[in-house]
């Protein structure tokens, strides 16, 4: 008699798991709006602190928070879009006094005084792209990729002081500027998103992705000569890591 109703119990048991099964592989996938945040970080030249690269950023890892979302059109087919905001910082007092030190061996008759402006690294992402995802049982993997655009809010600025070191008085002529942007450039890049379903219509996930912008051209002012470092151009390349919690629809 038990063994009977081991038998049975465990027909039952196979035949509702099939069902499970079943359903999870018929269930249509669902659209779905992440909230996000996590870290940005700068990587390539955006990253790098090296005076004679004309192109270093001296960009910091810092905020990314925004949201991610899919519309799916046919099956786990979907349109992948994102908008964020990244901060990366700013030129710090010992990012100047490495910069002054290398115009200085540039400038050899100048005082040379770096003096970084208020302005950060501030900008607004928003792509948009094919995304496939694979289903498994609770779980969804997300791949996508993105074009969009980058909207600059600010890039640090810094002030150069090119004035004579034998001179008493500074002639405001011989500063030179490099002034802070706020120019639109084209971006791409590519993501993968894991996501677990924990209810009906909610999901906590982890994402990385990759960004990369032109970035913006810099303009300068009181150029007296292109001697040394002499930036007229940012691009931006980051890894952002996010976590996020989706609504799904």
């Amino acid at each position: 008699m038990k063994k009977i109703l081991t038998i049975l119990f465990s027909v039952i048991i196979l035949f509702i798991n099939s069902k499970v099964k079943a359903q999870e592989t018929n269930e249509p996938i669902r659209s779905y709006l992440s909230l996000i945040d996590g870290l940005s970080r700068p990587i390539g030249n955006f990253g790098s602190y090296n005076y004679y690269n004309n192109k270093a950023g001296f960009a910091k890892p810092n905020n990314v928070v925004g949201f991610d979302g899919c519309v799916y059109l046919y099956k786990n087919l979907g349109l992948g879009y994102s908008l964020t905001y990244q901060d990366q910082g700013e030129l710090t007092q010992n990012d100047a006094d490495l910069l002054a030190t290398d115009y200085a061996a540039d400038y050899v008759k100048a005082r040379v005084a770096v003096t970084p402006t208020n302005n950060r690294y501030v900008n607004i992402n928003f792509m948009v792209g094919p995304q496939y995802s694979f289903v498994y049982k609770s779980f969804t993997l997300d791949l996508k990729g993105s074009l969009g655009f980058l909207k600059n809010i600010s890039t640090p600025g810094i002030d150069i002081d090119l004035n004579p070191y034998y001179t008493a008085t500074s002639n405001s002529a011989l500063i030179q500027h490099q002034l802070s942007s706020t120019a639109n450039t084209f971006s791409y890049g590519a993501s993968a998103a894991l996501r677990w379903s924990f209810s009906d219509n909610w999901d906590l996930g982890i994402k990385t992705g990759y960004l990369k912008s032109a970035g913006p051209n810099i303009q300068n002012t009181n150029t007296l000569e292109t001697v040394g470092r002499y930036v007229t151009n940012l691009p931006m390349t980051m890894i952002q890591t996010t976590l996020g919690i989706s609504l799904k629809f």
